[in-house]
This record gives structure tokens, sequence and C-alpha cells, in this order.
């Protein structure tokens, strides 16, 4: 297993990372700095979804996915 790969804290101070935690595909997560608050964004989505960033306001993160159609997840 390699590295989670992370985004720096948007404007909302959480941080998104990409990671294989629960086995499987890679799914989408964010956190507060402290590590609590975990939420997995991309769950169920049988896709590998990696290299997330936040949108300049914080509120939505692009993420590059291997998914056919494309869709839109809230922060």
């Amino acid at each position: 297993m390699s590295p989670a790969l992370g985004a720096y804290p948007g404007d909302n101070g959480k941080i998104a990372f990409d990671s294989d935690r629960q086995g499987g595909d890679i799914d989408i997560w964010t956190m507060n700095p402290n590590g609590r608050s975990l939420a997995n964004l991309t769950a169920g989505s049988k896709a590998h979804d990696q290299t997330p960033s936040w949108r300049a306001d914080g509120q939505k993160i692009v993420f590059m996915s291997d998914r056919k159609t494309p869709r839109t997840y809230g922060s």
C-alpha cells in the first residue's frame, strides 16, 4: 500500500485525501486537521477516485476517477 495523497485544507479547514483504507477501490476522504471527523465522500462508487483538490472556495473537491459518468459530490 502506498501513502495517501492529500490536499491542503480548503476554506472549511478540512483535509482531502485518497485512500483504499476500506479495501478494494480508492475513495476520496476528508478529515479535520486533528484527524477527527473522518468522512468517505465516494463510498460505494466501485471506481478508483484519486488526487483530490479543493475548489478555491473550499466547498467542493475535484478529483480524478476511472468512472464512466461524471458526478458531483458536496464537501
